[in-house]
């Protein structure tokens, strides 16, 4: 689980603590951290950098992420290697039952066929839409940033993205790369909006 960069931005007369998780091993302790710890993680907004921009002159509204589900399927087959020409076509191998139960789960639309899987997902209204469709440079990406489902849980807090990162920056990839003009320009729009934050009333 990629848990992404965080900065946490406590505001009482601009006491500012920025915070990084261990993204590279996914924060493991962090939920029980931040469960047991919310009085020193208590804040009034939280900026997080682990987003981008529509362009590299235009920002973006980034509204929703599409989260994540994790689990675990163990199949169990036979307790030793067994050979083909006896046994093949009648015990089924363990990598081609979990092939048909992972093909089980996912039609070719791409809609996920678990059962209840979209219960608590509410459709948007039309009105809702129309709104959506009107706000130039809207995003609803397709990423996800668990720790801010994390930060939402414990401390109440959404988080405001704030980042500038770009669509074609080969995001994971081992030729993935960050324009140092947006580096620069991301140092600047964050001392100026820790500035402006500490002049609110």
């Amino acid at each position: 689980m990629d848990n992404g960069h965080v900065n946490i931005i406590k505001i009482d007369k601009l006491n500012t603590r920025v915070y990084y998780n261990l993204q590279e091993i996914g924060s493991p302790q962090l939920p029980e951290f931040l469960k047991n710890n919310r009085e020193v993680f208590a804040c009034d907004l939280i900026l997080n950098a682990d987003s981008g921009q529509w362009s590299e002159d235009q920002p973006s509204l980034l509204t929703s992420l599409r989260g994540l589900c994790g689990l675990q399927v163990d199949v169990t087959g036979a307790d030793s290697d067994l050979h083909s020409g006896m046994y093949g076509g009648a015990v089924q191998n363990p990598i081609h039952a979990l092939i048909q139960i992972l093909n089980s789960m996912r039609g070719s639309d791409g809609r996920i066929l678990i059962e209840g899987f979209y219960d608590n997902v509410r459709v948007l209204s039309d009105s809702e839409k129309a709104q959506i469709d009107s706000i130039p440079l809207f995003i609803r990406e397709g990423g996800s940033v668990p720790i801010l489902s994390l930060f939402l849980e414990h401390l109440g807090v959404y988080a405001t993205c704030f980042g500038f990162g770009m669509n074609d920056e080969k995001f994971h990839a081992p030729d993935e790369f960050f324009r140092l003009k947006n580096f620069e320009l991301g140092q600047r729009a964050y001392c100026k909006i820790l500035h402006r934050l500490g002049h609110q009333k």
